[in-house]
């Protein structure tokens, strides 16, 4: 005989639908389930499983690049603001894929790094972050900084630089602030790739073709406003909607914006995913 469906059952399916099938522990609590009913649908023959210490998947199957994304947020908790290739792709930056997830927490924070959730603790959490879904991302800037922080792999930096530049995400001027202000250690690589967009190179063909000596010079001269620098549109930020300021639904429209499609909806007809306040 089917069972019947409670109310506690309908708070906790509220949450899951919101949220991409995922719920931390908290919120399966506070809608009314047991801590022994939840014992039992995380066991090895319960429904659930959990993809990270306290948040939990509604099904056994995998996890999406955007799950991965709303269980990082969940996981870091109120403030954390994720950065990197999560937030690039969110903004419509072409990015490999990336099986780690990178975010933003205040210094204090306490918590540990874990499975695909790499903490990054820091005292300069962003100010006017991307809201998209109820997560915060990073303005393209300092996400491509993070982004490249500690890559010994030139071309891959290069590549990441120019492509944020020439899609009009941050300008050279915003990198090179952020480069300044970021730690010293594993920054030579956007240092030298910083140079090369502002002299215009556009490709990393391109730059494979410069002569040694250019490409070992010092980049700061190049990190000067030029009148031949690349000076991609004004750049947008703040606590919004989305990228563009528009909704989840516009930025699933950006063709420049793939990964705002899943966060949009997700191969699915239902309300767009979103965090729900932590309780």
């Amino acid at each position: 005989m089917t069972r019947a469906i409670t109310a506690t059952d309908k708070a906790a399916n509220a949450v899951l639908r919101q949220q991409g099938d995922l719920i931390t522990r908290r919120q399966a609590l506070a809608a009314g389930l047991t801590q022994q009913v939840l014992r039992r649908r995380v066991s090895t023959s319960g429904p659930w499983r959990v993809v990270l210490p306290g948040i939990y998947l509604s099904h056994n199957g995998g996890l999406t690049a955007a799950q991965r994304e709303i269980a990082t947020a969940l996981y870091a908790g109120d403030g954390c603001v994720l950065t990197g290739s999560a937030a690039l792709g969110v903004q419509g930056v072409r990015v490999p894929p990336s099986d780690l997830v990178d975010v933003l927490v205040p210094a204090a924070v306490q918590r540990q790094s874990t499975d695909f959730v790499r903490m990054r603790r820091t005292t300069r959490m962003p100010e006017r972050p991307w809201l998209v879904g109820g997560i915060r991302y990073a303005p393209a800037a300092r996400a491509v900084a993070d982004a490249v922080c500690g890559h010994a792999d030139l071309d891959f930096v290069r590549s990441l630089v120019a492509g944020a530049v020439q899609q009009r995400k941050c300008t050279v001027q915003q990198l090179a602030t952020e480069l300044r202000a970021g730690p010293r250690r594993g920054s030579g690589a956007l240092r030298e790739a910083l140079a090369e967009v502002a002299d215009g190179i556009a490709s990393i063909a391109e730059g494979d073709l410069r002569r040694p000596d250019e490409r070992t010079r010092d980049p700061g001269a190049a990190l000067r406003p030029a009148k031949d620098q690349v000076r991609p549109g004004g750049s947008r930020g703040g606590d919004q909607e989305g990228p563009g300021g528009g909704s989840a639904a516009r930025a699933a429209a950006d063709p420049d914006g793939p990964r705002a499609v899943r966060h949009g909806l997700l191969a699915s007809a239902r309300q767009p995913f979103a965090i729900l306040a932590h309780p």
